[in-house]
């Protein structure tokens, strides 16, 4: 078996890639749109490979209870049937020691017959620590540690797969989002030879740069050197409820219409008190959105100093996704969106005013018995 055909001079490398419907590991818009890159590649003729991770647990799969909740659970499918399982094996360093990983492809053929193979890492191997091995269960699951390893593991481990299996004239290196960003360091590593990152210059990383695409596919005006925070969220807190024996809420005036994502599929947060920034925590609170829904928790469990009314609640690295999917559900506004750099904040997107909310509303006047409906 040729591992190397087609030989591919792009790698596209992307944290989810919609290519099968049964096979559940994407959860939207950025696996949807990974996995029609591949296709009209794959239908252009174009030389090119996908690497992204196994998850067998896939993203998750939703249904409502007898109650009427929206519940979720682990959505596990079988590889073996679906894949082809290859000979080949690598490692990757995370938290000082290996993680082992082994390789399945996936092929996507175009119209004209050429074929792009999709890679999926996968460390369920017995050699590796539970911890390592649960890496490649859940899209978008865990922790930050968690996530952290999966785009080590992602980034610098898809490299490896790929000089594995003898891709060795991959020219251009693209990450489709950052989740792969650390691929970067992997390819500097190679160009270094053995010697110390910190011995790296400026045509090294010049050279990296040549090599690598990055696309994003929601962008706002934030300061692109940081990706991973760069985007917060200002709340002003309200009323704090205890409720003893159970938990203590707080509630703020945002919700589930300008950041859906927990409510979507589970998003997790941390948060502190931007108005006292320095205290430190002293109890575990849930972070309540004002919209009427029981779901409309932005952080179940924060922990966070006492809160008064009134005082400012940062969330960190709510993302670029938040502003793009906020709505005008509950027929609340959406907030603004601030730019801040080097103390300087400049407003690039205002605030939405109640005006704005119904410009576009008209009267519906019931015509009289009889009469015709207007068109």
């Amino acid at each position: 078996m040729d591992l190397r055909t087609p030989d591919p001079r792009i790698a596209y490398f992307s944290m989810e890639i919609a290519f099968d419907p049964a096979v559940p590991t994407y959860s939207g818009g950025l696996g949807i749109l990974a996995g029609d890159t591949l296709r009209a590649a794959a239908d252009l003729g174009v030389p090119m490979a996908g690497v992204s991770l196994l998850y067998r647990n896939g993203y998750f799969r939703q249904h409502i209870d007898p109650q009427g909740n929206q519940m979720d659970e682990p959505y596990p499918w079988t590889p073996e049937q679906l894949l082809e399982r290859l000979p080949v094996t690598g490692a990757v360093q995370i938290e000082g020691h290996a993680v082992r990983f082994r390789v399945w492809r996936y092929v996507v053929r175009g119209v004209n017959g050429h074929t792009i193979p999709i890679y999926l890492l996968d460390t369920g191997l017995s050699e590796n620590d539970p911890r390592d091995c649960a890496l490649t269960d859940t899209l978008y699951g865990g922790d930050q540690r968690y996530r952290l390893a999966q785009e080590a593991l992602l980034g610098i481990g898809g490299v490896a797969l790929l000089r594995a299996l003898g891709h060795e004239q991959v020219e251009t290196y693209h990450m489709n989002e950052g989740h792969a960003a650390l691929l970067t360091l992997a390819l500097l590593r190679e160009r270094l030879g053995g010697r110390p990152l910190t011995a790296a210059g400026e045509d090294d990383e010049a050279a990296v740069r040549d090599r690598c695409v990055f696309t994003v596919h929601t962008p706002v005006a934030v300061d692109p050197v940081q990706l991973g925070t760069s985007v917060s969220t200002l709340y002003t807190a309200g009323a704090v409820k205890p409720v003893p024996g159970v938990r203590t809420f707080v509630s703020v005036d945002g919700g589930m219409y300008e950041n859906p994502r927990p409510a979507l599929y589970g998003a997790r947060y941390e948060a502190a008190v931007a108005t006292r920034a320095n205290a430190a925590p002293t109890q575990r609170m849930t972070v309540a959105g004002r919209c009427c829904e029981s779901g409309d928790v932005l952080i179940w469990d924060a922990d966070l100093p006492e809160v008064r009314e009134g005082d400012l609640l940062a969330v960190f690295a709510t993302g670029a996704y938040t502003y793009s999917m906020a709505s005008n559900y509950n027929r609340y506004t959406r907030p603004a969106l601030i730019c801040v750099r080097d103390g300087i904040a400049q407003v690039a997107v205002e605030r939405e005013t109640l005006a704005d909310l119904v410009r576009h509303d008209r009267a519906v006047v019931r015509p009289p018995a009889g009469a015709p409906l207007p068109r």
